[in-house]
């Protein structure tokens, strides 16, 4: 009974030293899933970005959304903006990992330290 007590303890006291910080959040899931190599990242936002474009629903017509130099597109109304492609983080695994992890389990995971309000992708990458 004690030992298991033990164990309980120990597990919520690594619930408790991490969170849904982006560096917190990378630990867990290379602790549970690639606990050697830690090669399972997390990315704010796409690194190349191809054009992209918005739909007008009261024109019914697709225009081009401006770019930057930095290949950031130019939102001109923020108010009610989502984001190009819905999402507020990547999660990038190793295409080698793929058949050894429950995407299940991997969504529930990061769905416990994530906020309630940010919106993920699992990307799988090269290398």
């Amino acid at each position: 009974m004690y030992g298991q007590f033990m164990q309980w303890r120990a597990d919520i006291e690594y619930r408790l030293e991490h969170n849904g910080q982006v560096c917190y959040l990378r630990s867990v899931l290379n602790d549970l899933f690639d606990p050697i190599e830690r090669r399972i990242t997390i990315t704010d936002e796409v690194e190349e970005q191809a054009d992209q474009t918005w739909y007008q629903r009261h024109t019914e017509t697709t225009r081009l959304l401006p770019m930057r130099e930095t290949r950031r597109p130019l939102i001109i109304e923020r108010r009610g903006f989502g984001g190009i492609n819905g999402f507020d983080f990547w999660i990038n695994i190793p295409l080698s990992l793929y058949a050894t992890i429950e995407l299940s389990r991997l969504r529930a995971i990061v769905s416990t330290y994530k906020l309630a309000s940010k919106r993920f992708s699992i990307n799988y990458t090269e290398g």
